[in-house]
């Protein structure tokens, strides 16, 4: 006799701050869902380890199930942080991972006594990401 099935429940994200390890799965995602179409590749793997390896950036990453689900990443300034990259795999979008991650930049923002944070969203069409901000208290 066998129990009731239980749904397929995706994991919840588990947000750290990246490592090494992170830099390659972290470029790529940016190509592929920041920076497709755009001539080059700014935030290239050695780019990305540089920031991980920088005092004044923070790069968050969201796993589900041993899987890299989205990454953020901000840079610490003059009493601010810029938010310069964020992204969520379209196989883990809506689902509060963008959230989760804005949410990490905020407090690491915040233990550094800043209360300011800026983001720049390259394109009026992304609404989610417009929305996510807006969420998180930015304003437009």
């Amino acid at each position: 006799m066998t129990g009731p099935s239980t749904p397929n429940i995706p994991a919840a994200p588990a947000i750290r701050l990246a490592v090494a390890a992170d830099a390659r799965p972290i470029a790529q995602m940016s190509r592929s869902l920041v920076e497709a179409g755009l001539r080059g590749w700014s935030w290239n793997p050695a780019r990305v380890l540089g920031a991980i390896q920088h005092h004044d950036y923070c790069v968050a990453v969201a796993g589900v199930n041993h899987e890299l689900a989205g990454f953020a990443i901000g840079e610490f300034g003059d009493n601010q942080l810029h938010v310069s990259l964020l992204a969520v795999a379209r196989a883990h979008q809506r689902r509060s991972i963008g959230r989760a991650l804005m949410e990490r930049l905020i407090a690491d923002s915040a233990a550094r006594g800043f209360r300011l944070m800026i983001a720049v969203i390259g394109d009026s069409a992304q609404t989610p990401s417009i929305e996510l901000h807006c969420t998180a208290g930015f304003q437009m």
